[in-house]
């Protein structure tokens, strides 16, 4: 009976490897699509950010330059949106 509740952790252990790798690929597999699709209207990421934010009235709050892949993201430490440098 041990044996059986031991074997049940790592089969546990492994489905939740397989849906997070499972995950994990399908966002990289759906960027790597988006990313090569044409823009209809050329407008900067900063651009755009900043509209949302002047649409919901956050003013307070700045867009900064960050680097990395998929590492877009909102500081709410430092009250600012970081965007990744090569959609600024």
């Amino acid at each position: 009976m041990y044996m059986y509740h031991y074997g049940i952790e790592y089969i546990l252990i492994g489905i939740s490897i397989l849906i997070t790798l499972g995950a994990q690929f399908f966002i990289n597999a759906k960027y790597k699509k988006t990313k090569q699709l044409p823009v209809k209207k050329y407008i900067t990421g900063y651009e755009v950010a900043r509209k949302i934010l002047d649409k919901h009235d956050l003013k307070n709050i700045d867009v900064v330059e960050t680097g990395g892949i998929l590492s877009d993201h909102y500081d709410s430490s430092k009250k600012n949106s970081k965007i990744i440098s090569r959609y600024l």
